[in-house]
């Protein structure tokens, strides 16, 4: 029974690029999200936060003005993060591959 509750704790945390774009951007992501595919979330004026602990292959976050910092624990193999306005990276930020 433990085993049942943990995956689908695991489970409900996974969501699709575009379900999270939509989470994301309303507000409503909650922390430690699994995104799967790659996450564009690129001119998006109304993007402030991220949610802490998200994961995914691919985050885009280019020409994003509002968003001045990165979340705690983030994790992605490419992150794009040009004409940003971030200010500092945090020091558990994991990018595998590239980070522009």
């Amino acid at each position: 029974m433990v085993a049942t509750l943990e995956l689908r704790s695991v489970m409900s945390s996974t969501y699709t690029a575009e379900t999270a774009k939509k989470l994301i951007l309303g507000g409503d992501a909650p922390n430690g999200m699994h995104v799967t595919g790659n996450l564009n979330l690129s001119g998006s004026k109304r993007l402030r936060r991220l949610p802490d602990d998200l994961t995914c292959a691919s985050l885009d976050i280019s020409d994003c003005d509002a968003l001045t910092e990165l979340p705690r624990g983030l994790r992605c193999q490419y992150l794009n993060a040009q004409n940003s306005r971030l200010t500092t990276l945090p020091a558990d930020l994991s990018v595998k591959f590239r980070l522009d």
